[in-house]
């Protein structure tokens, strides 16, 4: 009953989730693009190279503005999230209901702050139905077998994704967050060499030939090095890289610490119930607060 309908809301998450960020990521880094190709225009005189040029910066501009027309109209925002939020949901009954327990969905229209997503309960409650309540003897062996497949099957995973994707993403924040303030930094540099030249006298007179190449050549650098500056600076803030890497790391920490107790104390069907519906709350918060930080960033245009 769950494999399907997991491995199905799993495949769409991910498959929006690309759509999304490759988006953002083409739009934001293209428009640093059409800048160069626009400034590039500095050092050309030939009207037919310069029209081709524009044609360039013109279809950039028209895949900017097609991509997020698209990803606007498909929503490709919003099924990323409700399709993530039904398969975590879908993932949480496997564990629970062995137990009888009915797993972390709010019932439709219960929760009026989530009506966009009322169909991913009333989804998700409809599968809960379907599975039987565990028709067996709950002894040793089985509180035994319970306890390793949440630990096997659950945690070890979780642990492994979230630590992973903790260095992955901290490692991303810190490359994206350092070239960005890096190319400010060189063209600030670079004004401030100008001016010392200027000031010395070392600037190309009108009499040096190659006066127009380095002066312009100087405008391209310190135009294009801020935009693409810039550039990174929204897919950072889009991604909030950092709030997603400390999230990550501390879900791993409090399942470790689940887990560690878990493998500690004695078996006992109460207690066990009670750990197991810990994971899938710790699971469930670690969802909310990651959709909490992406419903508001949707696609947008670059300024």
């Amino acid at each position: 009953i769950l494999l399907p309908a997991i491995s199905t809301a799993d495949h769409l998450a991910v498959f929006y989730s690309l759509v999304y960020r490759s988006t953002y990521v083409f739009n934001f880094l293209f428009a640093a693009v059409s800048v160069a190709l626009a400034l590039t225009g500095i050092f050309i005189h030939n009207p037919n190279i310069k029209a081709a040029f524009v044609a360039a910066e013109l279809l950039i501009i028209i895949s900017i503005l097609v991509t997020f027309y698209c990803g606007n109209t498909l929503q490709w925002h919003r099924r990323w999230l409700e399709y993530r939020r039904l398969a975590e949901c879908l993932r949480h009954i496997r564990i629970l209901a062995p137990l009888g327990s009915e797993g972390p969905i709010d019932r439709p229209e219960r929760n009026i702050d989530v009506d966009g997503q009322d169909w991913v309960n009333w989804y998700a409650w409809s599968l809960r139905r379907l599975i039987p309540l565990p028709d067996r003897t709950v002894d040793q062996a089985y509180l035994a077998a319970m306890r390793e497949a949440v630990r096997s099957a659950e945690i070890a995973g979780q642990v492994a994704y979230h630590n992973a994707n903790a260095r992955r993403i901290a490692t991303l924040e810190y490359r994206i967050h350092h070239t960005g303030q890096l190319l400010f930094v060189v063209t600030g540099c670079m004004c401030v060499a100008f001016i010392v030249l200027y000031l010395f006298g070392a600037v190309p007179g009108n009499e040096n030939p190659h006066k127009d190449l380095v002066l312009g050549g100087f405008t391209f650098l310190t135009a294009l090095l801020p935009t693409v500056g810039a550039a990174l600076g929204a897919i950072y803030a889009q991604g909030d890289f950092k709030t997603v890497a400390e999230q990550s790391r501390r879900t791993a920490k409090r399942l470790a610490m689940v887990d560690k107790i878990l493998a500690d104390e004695p078996l006992d069907f109460a207690r066990l119930t009670d750990r197991i519906q810990k994971t899938s709350d710790i699971m469930m918060a670690d969802l909310e607060e990651w959709q909490t930080v992406f419903r508001t960033r949707p696609l947008s245009l670059p300024a």
